[in-house]
């Protein structure tokens, strides 16, 4: 089980349970590119985490 959370604070229990922790973005200002990179670049980090 993983939790995912965008509250840094809960990297403190992380040795406890699985965290992963995504800073929040605000996606809705973002132009459509950026945002596409932005999220590609936040799953090619969370993938492995996920698949090991």
């Amino acid at each position: 089980m993983f939790f995912i959370t965008c509250d840094h604070s809960w990297t403190n229990i992380g040795d406890i349970v699985n965290i992963i922790w995504l800073p929040a973005i605000p996606l809705e200002s973002m132009d459509a590119g950026v945002k596409k990179s932005i999220l590609e670049d936040q799953l090619r980090q969370v993938v492995p985490m996920l698949s090991t």
